[in-house]
This record gives structure tokens, C-alpha cells and sequence, in this order.
């Protein structure tokens, strides 16, 4: 007894047998089987070990002699789906069949929801041709169907304002502990003295005035000096600005590889331009698509030179970036010759991304990035 479910991917459409596809079998006990083909009846390459986190929940009604199962299976073990470039049709397309075995000896008995050709003594479910084509489309709701509608909003006679609570008052600093000491802050710089031969007035009050203004700021300086947190706050900003010196080495010298290489493509359009910060420009870009779970998504990914790694709508709308700083890096993963992942520092997502020109010009340009960060960050630890 026993129900399989046929995914198989759809791209090479002039020969389908020679598409990648999984076959997923589910018993009535909880009993499951996961087995991968890279093409049609290739049991030499077929896998087998695949494994779930979770076995299949099934219930069995022994009143109407029907058993359901709900089995879990990972978007990322399915094969890559066909996915439409149409910007006003956004859609994935598998094809797929569901058969199932039941009965003992005469009346054992094979269903398919796809027609096959007649074959003695039973059919042969693996035959790509005759799979049936399955379309998700992007337009489809992703949120769950059970939320509550939203509330509506109060009409203008009854609306409600509220004051706004008092601030409490400030509490007073703790007491020092008696082993604890206030370092003095530096004696003031001497006073600017003008020329001695000069005695006209005018020049007079113009020295007193600068001389009044170059001990205040020369006073400030030294208390940011004998100061410890402000003496770290200047220091990283200091080593904020040498870290994008170093980084826009790199940068250049990635960009300038792409583009020796014609893996750069064409120039950013201005649409995403406008959302970089100043001084910041892509070192590499190009349209990909997004996977999150089933949902496929066709992003413009920009890497810049300030170690963002970004992805827009195809019109421009900045939908997100990957979390990425250079004390919490990046592991970016090269899945295939077109698929990477980028999984971030906590590991509490990974992005699955997809680049028709090849994967390998992420993987190298995002380590590269990654490593001038390390590499500043130890030279600046070894100073400290």
C-alpha cells in the first residue's frame, strides 16, 4: 500500500526524459521513501539516503477503509522549477504526477492521475512524458488564509486622543565607590599671545577673539583625549573610514576584474542607483531569482562596495538586504554552477539565490569583501 508523488523539473522541454525529477513514496503506517533521479530510470545515479526531520503524519479510518498522510518535505530538495521572465506573468512551473498501489494479488490495483500508455502486467510510472504540469504563480497570497480581517477604522465623530504620560524625572547617578578615582582633566593651553609690536586696537580685539577660540577648541580636544569613551568612539570612527578605504580597493580591483572578464553586464540603471548612499557604487549586479521556501521571486541583486549585499524589484523598490557587518560576516555557499546560498552570521536564515550568467562571481566578490574585513579588523586588534 503505498501513494507516490512524482516533482520533476521542466526545463529541457525538447527531450523531458532528460530532466531531473524525485520521487516521494508515503505508506499508510508513517513509513516514507525519498528517492532523486537525475534523469528518467537512471538507477545508477538514483539517491536513495534521503532523510526528513520529521516522519509523515497519517490517521487511518477503519470505517471507510481510508488512511491520509501529511508529509513534509523541503523546498530546497525539490528539483529547480521552470520560471517564467514574463514581468507581468510571474510564475513557476513543475511537472509532477501522483500514483497509487493498493489491493492484494487479483485485486491489486494501479491509479495515476496522469493518463500512461497501456503496459502489461502494470504501468510504469516513471515517464516524464506524461507528467502533468504544475504553476505556482507569484500573484498568489502567501500569508496564512486564516488571519483575522483587519479592524476597521474609527469614524471621525469617535476618535480618541489620549494625553501622552509625564516623563519620570531623571535618576541621580550611583555613588562612586570609595576605591574609585576621577581623572583631573589636562590644564588649559596657554593663551594665544599676538605680535608685540602691533598697537593697533582693532588688531588687538581680532587676537583676543582668535586666542579665545583656539583654547576652547584645543581644550575640547584634550578632554576627548582623557576621556575613554569618547577616545573609542573617535577611534572607530577613525577606523570606520579606513576600513572603507580598504574596502574600496577591493572593490575596485573585483570590478575591474568583472569587467575584463564581460561578467559585469550592463550599467546600473538609475532606478537602483538612487538608493545607494553616497560614495558608495556596485561592484557587481544582475538579475537572479530569489527562492524563500516555494515562492520564486525575480530580483535585481547589487553587492556595493560598503559590503551591502541588496536585491530590488525589477522596477527599483528596495525590498531588503542580507544582514552583514564586519564583526558578524557572511558564509556564502557555492550550491551549483548558477546556485548559491548566503546564510548569515547567526545562522538564522540562509538566502537561496539563483544567477543564470554563473554563481561563482557572487561566491568569489562576496569572500573577497570578507576578506579585506578580516583582514583590517586583526591588524587593528593587534594594535589595540
Amino acid at each position: 500500500e503505498v501513494v507516490e508523488i512524482f516533482i520533476a523539473s521542466c526545463h529541457n522541454t525538447e527531450n523531458l526524459s532528460e530532466n531531473p525529477y524525485i520521487e516521494i513514496q508515503v505508506g499508510p503506517f508513517g513509513h516514507y521513501m525519498l528517492i532523486s533521479f537525475e534523469r528518467e530510470e537512471e538507477w545508477e545515479t538514483q539517491n536513495a539516503s534521503i532523510k526528513l526531520d520529521r516522519i509523515p503524519i497519517t490517521h487511518i479510518d477503519r470505517n471507510i477503509m481510508r488512511w491520509t498522510s501529511q508529509i513534509h518535505v523541503p523546498s530546497f530538495l525539490l528539483p529547480d522549477p521552470f520560471c517564467n521572465v514574463d514581468e507581468t506573468d510571474l510564475t513557476v512551473k513543475w511537472h509532477v504526477n501522483v500514483c497509487a498501489i493498493h489491493g492484494f494479488e487479483e485485486e491489486r490495483q494501479y491509479l495515476s492521475h496522469a493518463v500512461y500508455k497501456s503496459t502489461i502486467p502494470f504501468p510504469n510510472f516513471h515517464q516524464l512524458e506524461y507528467f502533468v504540469p504544475l504553476i505556482l504563480s507569484e500573484s498568489s497570497p502567501t500569508s496564512p488564509p486564516n488571519q483575522p480581517p483587519p479592524l476597521p477604522p474609527l469614524p471621525p465623530p469617535y476618535s480618541i486622543s489620549m494625553p501622552l504620560p509625564s516623563s519620570p524625572p531623571p535618576l541621580p547617578p550611583p555613588p562612586l565607590p570609595p576605591s574609585a578615582t576621577i581623572p583631573l582633566k589636562p590644564p588649559p593651553l596657554p593663551p594665544f599671545k599676538s605680535d608685540a609690536n602691533s598697537n593697533n586696537t582693532s588688531t588687538t580685539m581680532t587676537t583676543s577673539s582668535s586666542s579665545s577660540t583656539l583654547t576652547s577648541s584645543s581644550s575640547a580636544a584634550l578632554d576627548h583625549s582623557y576621556n575613554n569613551n569618547n577616545s573609542i568612539q573617535d577611534l572607530s570612527l577613525l577606523e570606520s573610514a579606513n576600513v572603507n578605504i580598504s574596502l574600496n580597493d577591493t572593490a575596485w580591483l573585483i570590478k575591474r576584474e568583472q569587467a575584463e572578464s564581460s561578467l559585469h553586464g550592463s550599467v546600473l540603471g538609475s532606478q537602483f542607483e538612487k538608493s545607494l548612499l553616497e560614495g558608495e557604487f556596485d561592484v557587481i549586479h544582475g538579475v537572479v531569482w530569489k527562492r524563500k521556501d516555494l515562492s520564486y521571486k525575480k530580483r535585481m541583486l547589487i553587492l556595493t562596495n560598503t559590503a551591502r549585499l541588496l536585491y530590488f524589484t525589477m522596477g527599483g523598490v528596495l525590498k531588503g538586504s542580507v544582514p552583514w557587518t564586519m564583526t558578524k560576516p557572511v558564509k556564502i555557499t557555492k550550491i551549483n554552477s548558477n546556485k548559491f546560498d548566503v546564510e548569515v552570521f547567526d545562522k538564522s536564515r540562509v538566502y537561496h539565490f539563483s544567477d543564470s550568467t554563473g554563481s561563482g562571481r557572487w561566491v568569489d566578490a562576496i569572500n573577497k569583501l570578507m576578506e579585506a574585513q578580516s583582514s583590517y579588523l586583526h591588524t587593528s586588534l593587534r594594535r589595540k
